[in-house]
């Protein structure tokens, strides 16, 4: 992957970013419902460097 000679990884995790956002939009659109009928909602945690940080080193190995 990181000699860059095939985009065979690029591809299969640019199709599951593209994959997950396309869901995301159609949960929140119809304003689906889990099993338990509680609807469902995405809320970000909030961001701090040190999630920045851990994402690096432990996104390099």
């Amino acid at each position: 992957m990181f000699l860059f000679q095939e985009p065979f990884i690029y591809l299969i995790i640019g199709n599951g970013i593209i994959v997950a956002e396309i869901s995301m939009v159609i949960l929140k659109s119809v304003h689906a419902k889990s099993v338990q009928s509680k609807p469902i909602e995405y809320e970000p945690k909030p961001f701090h460097t040190g999630v920045a940080i851990g994402g690096m080193i432990f996104g390099a190995g």
